[in-house]
């Protein structure tokens, strides 16, 4: 989920206000503790309709919260980071109120993949507890708990432990599923048992169920159900399950229960007599009908000896075969699909066409990594008014004239086989033998795509991989992240499967980076300082100067400072959760503050609290801890503002 829907307060004494944050935003809360009393600020970790906390305003828990007591004291804080980092789950944890370094009390929080509904919850967080091994408090297992956000004595600050762990959000269904039918192992495929499935099968399955939409019509739907019970795989049910899920049309959270039923009854419903026409075959040629090709036909029969087609290695041809060779070496490989992503104003078109320019003109190296000169075709599909301005300012700041790169501004479908053959075609003459292509971006590479979809995407990664054989070289594609940047690649899950190689692209208030988000065999922790040099680059025609950007190689930024005085420690903690969702105005950032200073464990006289409020708000202006934009204050960490060209 990208959002989840909370519910936060200043007190037990103030209303309950809705908030709509990131995963990321609310642990950004969890990560530091206010010094004072056990009240204060809380948060429920559910969507509530109407104003009050209880179980019957509640319409769905957005995310798991656990207390552990750890009463019995065997739980310690390595013990739970050796659980959490096995488990792989995007979560974190913040020791209590009351917790000390010699007996520590902890509380969870971990993301799901779907809001829970509250009939559900009790079940789902019970199982999650057991698999992980934890003992939980019974009272923080009720879908409308409320939780305090981190306080502590004074005394006790240093006692305090927050850790966050990257992973993948919880699998709801996966601890809130229906035991499968017995006769899910029934009939094999094609008269092979479950144990000689191979996972080359497995593989290919997972390919015909990324082509076909999980929202199509009842009876196509009925089919694939049907035909993956057929097979006979162990996993089968949940296979089935979760490519269901993928659908609005046939799975609606709303009406979860309903559509669980329908599931599980249409499952029941398989009879072996009267199914001949379904299984692996009517898979293939469902998912053949939206664009799926495979690359071998499974089957049960295999020839004799020297009646093979396929050559089988020894030892000793692996030993023979050819080195990988690189363009840019140890980064990008000569050959195969690569994406360089980011979010909008991050510079990633700046750092594709430097990367660009400097393959097509053999500069030696690229960031310390060397290059190999190789013909490049960058096609410039957004953005196209400032490509003179950009060329012209890296030639400045590396003094070398562009002379070798190719350059395509019309808008192209890649979907269309039309448009890919007339794109090869234009581009043959500039791309002898091998060649670079850039597709800058995929979205504007595919007008109107539904970037989400199997299908679309299916039909983007097959031109992608038609151009990278038709060049015998490497595709590039400059991509965007979503809206949850935590979550790396825009779109469907396909793409990220099919690049050899990506570099995403990060900007923060401390600076700009890339690093390596995928290399196959390839070391992976690579990252690099970015800076974006004004450069003057002209006159236009009334004299005033042009100018535009180019890249320049900095120092990876070091972490960003933290406020020392009291007040302003006081006040961003507050600012964090007023604008955990939204920007909030100057005046009631004021207040805000106000409140928390009054909160605290030496207060202010009350007459000069909003003095000392405006004092702390603009030192943390000042310090860019939070920003100031046409009177709304903000503490996020990412920087919206145009670039300055």
């Amino acid at each position: 989920m990208d959002k989840i829907s909370i519910a936060m307060a200043e007190s037990f004494g103030h209303p309950l206000i809705k908030k709509l944050p990131t995963f990321d935003q609310l642990t950004a809360l969890l990560e530091r503790p206010t010094a004072g009393a056990k009240k204060g600020s809380f948060f429920v970790p559910a969507e509530l309709t109407g104003g009050k906390r209880n179980l019957e305003s509640v319409k769905n828990v957005s995310l798991l919260v656990l207390d552990l007591d750890n009463k019995d004291n065997s739980l310690s804080v390595e013990r739970l980071n050796q659980i959490l980092r096995s488990a792989q789950l995007n979560c974190c944890y913040h020791t209590t109120y009351r917790s000390k370094r010699e007996h520590p009390r902890f509380r969870l929080a971990i993301a799901t993949d779907c809001p829970i509904p509250p009939s559900d919850f009790k079940r789902v967080a019970w199982s999650v507890a057991r698999s992980l091994g934890l003992d939980p408090d019974p009272q923080s297992i009720d879908a409308s708990h409320a939780f305090y956000l981190p306080r502590c004595p004074s005394d006790q600050l240093d006692d305090f432990v927050f850790e966050r762990f990257d992973g993948l959000p919880l699998e709801v269904a996966k601890f809130n599923q229906v035991p499968p039918n017995t006769s899910e192992t029934s009939c094999p495929i094609n008269a092979i048992s479950p144990a000689q499935v191979t996972a080359s099968v497995t593989k290919a399955l997972e390919g015909m169920l990324d082509a076909i939409p999980a929202d199509c019509d009842r009876k196509v739907w009925l089919t694939v159900i049907w035909s993956i019970q057929k097979l006979g795989l162990p996993s089968g049910y949940k296979t089935a399950l979760e490519w269901s899920q993928r659908s609005d049309r046939h799975w609606t959270l709303e009406n979860r229960d309903h559509s669980q039923a329908d599931f599980d009854r249409v499952w029941s419903e398989y009879r072996a007599e009267g199914a001949e026409k379904l299984g692996w075959d009517r898979l293939e040629q469902t998912a053949a009908l939206y664009g799926y090709r495979p690359s071998t036909t499974l089957t049960t029969k295999v020839a004799p000896g020297g009646n093979n087609k396929l050559k089988v290695l020894s030892a000793g041809d692996v030993r023979d075969l050819p080195d990988m060779e690189w363009i840019i070496k140890n980064l990008i490989p000569n050959i195969g699909m690569c994406v360089l992503y980011g979010p909008s104003m991050s510079g990633k078109s700046f750092l594709a066409l430097d990367i660009a320019f400097h393959i097509s003109e053999g500069v030696a190296s690229w960031f310390g990594f060397p290059c190999r000169q190789t013909n490049v075709a960058y096609l410039a599909l957004e953005g196209q008014a400032g490509l003179k301005k950009r060329l012209a300012a890296w030639e400045k700041q590396n003094n070398t004239r562009v002379q070798r790169a190719s350059f395509l501004v019309d808008q192209i479908d890649i979907r269309r086989e039309a448009d890919i053959a007339e794109l090869v075609s234009a581009l043959s003459p500039h791309l002898p033998e091998k060649g670079v292509v850039f597709i800058d971006t995929l979205n504007q590479a595919a007008p109107g795509a539904d970037e989400n979809s199997s299908v679309d995407m299916g039909l983007m990664i097959r031109a992608c991989k038609q151009l990278s054989d038709s060049f015998n070289g490497v595709v590039i594609l400059v991509h965007h992240t979503g809206k949850d940047v935590s979550k790396g690649l825009r779109g469907h899950s396909s793409l990220i499967a099919a690049i050899d190689f990506a570099i995403e692209v990060k900007r923060t208030r401390q600076g700009r980076e890339w690093s390596i988000g995928k290399l196959k065999d390839e070391k992976d922790s690579i990252s690099r300082g970015v800076e974006l040099v004004v450069l003057e680059v002209g006159k236009d025609s009334d004299g005033d100067p042009v100018r535009s950007c180019a890249v320049q190689e900095t120092s990876i930024f070091s972490e960003p400072k933290k406020p020392t005085g009291k007040n302003q420690i006081i006040a961003l903690a507050a600012l964090k959760v007023a604008t955990i969702a939204e920007p909030i105005s100057a005046e009631e950032a004021y207040e805000k503050i106000k409140v928390a200073l009054l909160d605290s464990d030496s207060p202010p006289e009350v007459d000069r609290a909003r003095g000392r409020a405006k004092e702390a708000l603009a030192g943390l202006i000042k310090g860019g801890f939070v920003t100031s934009d046409d009177g709304l204050i903000d503490t996020t960490e990412s920087v919206t503002e145009p670039d300055p060209l």
